[in-house]
């Protein structure tokens, strides 16, 4: 949530288009994901964790960035909210176990 709220408050000072966000949100749910695979968990721990952090992201992180500014959803209903919230923690999870990949082929090449 602290990434939400440093870069909710760059792009709203600095005029940076809030959706430029998501590059550093994809590196924050990547990472989780291989530090997972890292400490020797199976791939759907990291798929899980990226989930995980990815959920976190969509609800508290998006109230943070809304409460900043440029994160506001003044138009969005709540089924729009809904199907956001699912998506998001959806690419967590894809990314997170593609994060897994190059640490669980590198122990198959040993």
């Amino acid at each position: 949530m602290s990434y939400d709220a440093l870069f909710a408050l760059a792009a709203d000072s600095l005029d940076i288009e809030y959706a430029y966000g998501v590059i550093g949100s994809t590196l924050i749910y990547g990472g989780a994901g291989y530090a997972v695979a890292r400490a020797g968990e199976p791939r759907r721990a990291s798929a899980a964790t990226g989930a995980l952090v990815a959920l976190i992201d969509a609800t508290a992180g998006w109230a943070v960035a809304a409460a900043v500014g440029p994160g506001s959803v003044e138009d969005a209903g709540p089924v729009a909210i809904g199907l956001t919230i699912v998506a998001v923690t959806g690419l967590g999870a894809l990314i997170g176990l593609l994060a897994a990949l190059p640490k669980r082929q590198s122990r198959a090449a040993r």
